[in-house]
């Protein structure tokens, strides 16, 4: 259940955006950690609208690891070429369950994302998907697009976890 939705001008960075997602989600936040960490996920909550293909190497690794870099091909619809997308995992913080990015692509030169889940209680964890971006004038139209595919994102987690 999406229980925030928002985009806005960066109140620190002059031209930017932010968009805000976050969800209660009906699962542990270990559960939802473990998963979090597999680049799969990425592939399964972004589809069917992005799909994301590594460049000269043939599968993604396991598990994200902070301080990589990974080079992919990103398509719309699995089809349509959008270009070449850049993901550094900057962070991750099992303790306090965070995940950090650094992005980058044609369509946005910077998109800086972070991951946190917090547990609302036994068996429910708050996700927030929270990501400051500028892509030059297309910035606006960009964060109303982030906004929209956020809410997909968290909406395909569902299918995601186990159901109680």
């Amino acid at each position: 259940m999406i229980v925030l939705s928002a985009a806005y001008p960066a109140p620190t960075h002059k031209g930017a955006w932010v968009v805000k997602v976050q969800s209660v989600f009906p699962a542990s936040s270990q559960t939802v950690w473990q998963k979090l960490l597999q680049p799969a996920t990425l592939q399964f909550i972004a589809s069917p609208l992005l799909k994301f293909t590594p460049q000269g190497r043939a599968t993604l690794p396991n598990n994200w690891q902070e301080g990589t870099t990974i080079m992919l091909r990103l398509y719309a619809f699995g089809i349509l070429p959008l270009g070449k997308h850049s993901i550094t995992i900057t962070h991750i913080d099992p303790q306090n369950q965070t995940l950090q990015t650094t992005e980058s692509s044609a369509m946005a030169s910077v998109w800086q994302h972070r991951i946190t889940l917090q547990t609302q209680q036994p068996g429910q964890t708050l996700y927030t998907d929270e990501i400051l971006m500028y892509s030059g004038y297309l910035t606006r139209m960009m964060a109303r697009w982030a906004l929209w595919f956020y809410r997909h994102r968290q909406k395909r987690w569902l299918k995601l976890l186990p159901t109680t």
